[in-house]
């Protein structure tokens, strides 16, 4: 599954044109050499191709301020290459001496947040990159749930709800929706009056199914010999399909009933997805439906709902009740009296049967209930 930010990968080729630019380099790619970091999203499969040199960018890294970049390699066996991290003014941050298939740790201590880039050089040429950016903002993003199939939904973007020290100003944020690893629709948010917040407005698809968005906060600052802006943190986010969980209330609910009087089962029913759905809650006895309701939710939304059975004579001392959705179940057992106050084991309720005793008191070994 591959998601991801059109402008960040706009941004990834800046990097890399500069990266080139400034080291004067023309190298062709080769299948042998790769590096990715530990923690990174997949984006969209792009390849791109800068002076015969190829670069497939399938992933972008992420590392919050004090972090340490965890970097893996691969090379062919044996070979000795370097692996550089570059900032966006083509500056070169750090570098590690490789061998094959190899790992190195770049620390983030004093790196501005922003955009930066590891750099495969082998035979004195670059061989793969893979772009990384040190977190200014890591943006909370809330849909409220209100997600129907087909419709514009909105998403809330709270950007400063965790903000790194020395994070630059924010120019603007925007938010992507992808299916299937496919760029669909890109979306600037716009400021809320009187609020740190943005909102963005999206359809959506229409059908439930695998929707990601990813939300990236865009600094003033451009990239070196660009007019890219850098990337100073991103997010990204999975809209789950509706799914309806049940819980009994047995508090709420009946749990001792005299026969032919009615059980009221009180259960709990939580949409879990961030899909707007409708299902079909039922109430089952022996493996029949006795009493359905149909429940429409929101994401995240809950609501209760109470079914009922009239408790049939002769049905045993005990009933079990089922509430069922397509996504869970959960049960009540049900005590069952006789109408004329005796359980079903025909022994009256109250009194041992010993018509001498019956005036005895509930301590009373020998006039006290019935087991």
């Amino acid at each position: 599954m591959k998601s991801g930010s059109t402008r960040s990968l706009l941004l990834v080729t800046a990097v890399l044109c500069s990266v080139v630019v400034g080291a004067a380099a023309v190298a062709t790619a080769s299948e042998h050499y790769n590096v990715t970091s530990a923690g990174s999203t997949d984006v969209p499969d792009r390849t791109i191709t800068l002076d015969g040199q190829d670069f497939e960018i399938e992933s972008v890294g992420h590392a919050k301020p004090g972090d340490t970049i965890e970097a893996s390699t691969q090379a062919p066996d044996g070979k000795e290459y370097i692996l550089y991290l570059y900032n966006n003014q083509v500056d070169r941050i750090d570098f590690s001496r490789m061998t094959g298939n190899d790992s190195a740790s770049f620390p983030t201590d004093g790196l501005d947040p922003g955009t930066y880039v590891l750099v495969v050089r082998a035979d004195r040429e670059f061989q793969s990159i893979h772009p990384i950016v040190v977190a200014g903002y890591d943006p909370a993003v809330d849909t409220s749930g209100e997600v129907t199939p087909g419709e514009p939904f909105t998403v809330e973007v709270d950007p400063d709800a965790e903000e790194y020290e020395n994070a630059p100003d924010i120019d603007s944020i925007t938010v992507l929706r992808t299916e299937n690893g496919e760029a669909v629709e890109e979306v600037e948010a716009t400021p809320v009056n009187g609020s740190d917040t943005y909102e963005a407005e999206l359809t959506a698809p229409d059908e439930e199914g695998d929707v990601r968005l990813v939300t990236t906060v865009l600094g003033e600052e451009s990239i070196a010999y660009t007019s890219e802006q850098e990337i100073l943190g991103f997010t990204e986010t999975t809209l789950t399909e509706s799914a309806f969980e049940v819980a009994v209330d047995e508090d709420a609910s009946t749990t001792e009933v005299t026969e032919n009087e009615t059980v009221e089962v009180v259960a709990d029913i939580e949409n879990t997805g961030d899909f707007t759905g409708e299902e079909t809650v039922e109430l089952s006895h022996d493996g029949d439906t006795v009493d359905d309701v149909s429940v429409s939710l929101n994401g995240s939304e809950s609501a209760v709902v109470t079914l009922t059975h009239d408790a049939e004579a002769g049905s045993g001392d005990e009933l079990r009740y089922t509430v069922s959705s397509a996504d869970g179940t959960d049960s009540l057992n049900v005590t069952v009296t006789e109408a004329d106050g005796g359980t079903n084991d025909g022994t009256p309720t109250g009194g041992s049967g010993n018509e001498s005793n019956a005036g005895g008191s509930d301590n009373d070994a020998t006039g006290g209930e019935s087991a």
